[in-house]
């Protein structure tokens, strides 16, 4: 073999061994989304940011989906990403008992009407550094203000500001509150037992966004629905703080020039288009009645909540300086 062939063939092994050296350096992080594969959040949202994540990361990082409760489950995913588990997940803070109390800023009643815009200021709120004691053991990629809840009942409520007694899932310290301040009895259920309740006459509504009701079919035992701004809920995808500070330079980046704010408003716009979609499906489905307030009543209803704000921020350490933030922060996030 002459020196030119030697030469050449030389050359061709190099270029081939370092092709397959940065195949392999790709970084590889499992992605629990605890949605079904053909549900809306992820077939709209969630994969197709994997899917932009991977063609802005050829070569540097590749998101790995894991749908449904496979691999995490809202009981656990917390925990399973702090361990390694899983480097990516979905997750409502809600599920994380106890550790997101400044987060639940955005569950306080009659603050936001869009949760686009409320996303961004959530996003840039946590940005503030203002939640920072909830966050040092992970870091959210992007972060949702889910969109308001309203109640949804097997029969009429005495008025729209006097739920007279009835008996209402509520499944939070706040939701509790919202309930008794509207003269309601709070019952506690897990989400997935709340068709059957309703069914058999256990409870008289349940709280909750219109996104709930296809998941569980709410709507084939409910039939009133009281509409009004009563409060979203806070939720993310996030990674533990270790594992994203570990990974090498180029890979943060691709991950967060997908995600962060711009991310974080198409999240909330994600829940407030289907939260529309599901309402204007049940706006025209017999048996079923949907209950705008007048401005006098959400007047009535604004008076009635202020204790439960007011309360939130008295048992919250912060909760004044984090309050008058977000809503500086929602009137700035208008529009922009």
């Amino acid at each position: 073999m002459g020196l030119p062939r030697k030469m050449a063939l030389a050359a061709t092994l190099v270029l081939g061994m370092t092709s397959v050296g940065n195949a392999q350096e790709a970084t590889k992080l499992k992605f629990a989304t605890l949605s079904p594969a053909d549900g809306p959040l992820n077939v709209r949202l969630l994969h197709p940011w994997a899917e932009k994540v991977n063609a802005a990361g050829k070569g540097v990082v590749e998101i790995d989906v894991r749908d449904g409760l496979s691999v995490a489950s809202y009981g656990n995913v917390y925990d399973r990403v702090l361990d390694d588990v899983i480097q990516v997940a979905f997750t409502v803070t809600g599920s994380i008992a106890g550790k997101f109390v400044l987060s639940n800023v955005v569950a306080l009643p009659m603050l936001f009407e869009r949760s686009d815009e409320a996303s961004v200021a959530f996003w840039r709120l946590y940005t503030s550094g203002a939640m920072d004691s909830e966050y040092t053991d992970i870091v959210p990629l992007y972060i949702v203000t889910l969109a308001n809840s309203g109640f949804h009942l097997n029969r009429p409520a005495p008025a729209a500001d006097n739920l007279g007694g009835l008996k209402i899932v509520a499944s939070s310290k706040a939701t509790s509150s919202i309930v008794t301040a509207l003269g309601g009895t709070p019952i506690s259920f897990q989400q997935s037992d709340i068709y059957t309740a309703l069914q058999h006459k256990a409870v008289d509504g349940t709280y909750g966004a219109w996104t709930v009701f296809a998941p569980f079919k709410l709507g084939e035992v409910t039939s009133y629905h009281l509409e009004e701004r009563l409060g979203g809920a806070p939720a993310m995808v996030f990674m533990a703080k270790k594992a994203f500070n570990a990974l090498p330079a180029p890979v943060r980046k691709v991950l967060m020039d997908n995600s962060g704010e711009a991310q974080s408003r198409a999240f909330g716009k994600y829940w407030m288009d289907l939260d529309n979609e599901t309402r204007e499906q049940f706006k025209n489905t017999p048996g079923h009645t949907i209950v705008n307030l007048t401005p006098e009543q959400t007047h009535a209803l604004q008076t009635k909540l202020q204790p439960v704000t007011d309360q939130w921020v008295k048992d919250t350490p912060n909760g004044d300086k984090v309050l008058a933030q977000y809503k500086q922060l929602l009137v700035e996030a208008k529009g922009h």
